[in-house]
């Protein structure tokens, strides 16, 4: 396997792209004579004319696809790279008459500015849609008669000792 695959799709796109549209062009100059030839009404020619022209078209699109997913795997060897600098052990380098030890320096990875854009979308609006909680509701309460405790009145029996309430 080679290690620079993208870059191989790269040139394939350009080299099939190149001889589909010499072959489409041969192919519909031959149409366009042999259909003269056989029909004599000029059908030959625009099915000549059809070929080169779409054909040319397909075989351009055909590399815009291709050549496109090579770049996409340029890409993404690029990022792993990166992401496999930020991942180095500690390294040794020579600075005067003495190696010194040194942490690679970590790669910097810039957030997408469309994320950034939700992000401060996000806090503006959870900050302009906190609620505050309603004040308290005083409730009635019992005092227990054995311990003092007090208790919600809906309550039956004491919370600390477990005393009926009265």
């Amino acid at each position: 396997m080679s290690n620079n695959i993208g870059k191989n799709i790269q040139t394939l796109a350009i080299v099939t792209v190149t001889i589909s549209i010499v072959i489409c062009v041969i192919f519909g100059l031959m149409l366009m004579s042999a259909g003269n030839t056989l029909y004599g009404d000029g059908s030959g020619v625009l099915l000549g004319m059809f070929l080169i022209i779409f054909g040319i078209f397909a075989a351009v699109v055909e590399a815009f696809l291709l050549y496109g997913f090579g770049e996409l795997i340029t890409s993404t060897k690029n990022i792993e790279s990166m992401m496999l600098q930020q991942q180095l052990p500690q390294t040794t380098k020579p600075v005067g008459s003495s190696m010194v030890s040194t942490q690679p320096e970590p790669v910097q990875l810039e957030r997408m500015p469309y994320y950034n854009n939700i992000q401060a979308n996000h806090e503006k609006n959870t900050q302009a849609s906190t609620v505050t909680a309603p004040p308290p509701v005083p409730q009635k309460t019992v005092k227990c008669a054995n311990c003092g405790q007090e208790n919600p009145s809906f309550e039956v029996n004491c919370q600390k000792c477990g005393q009926p309430l009265v």
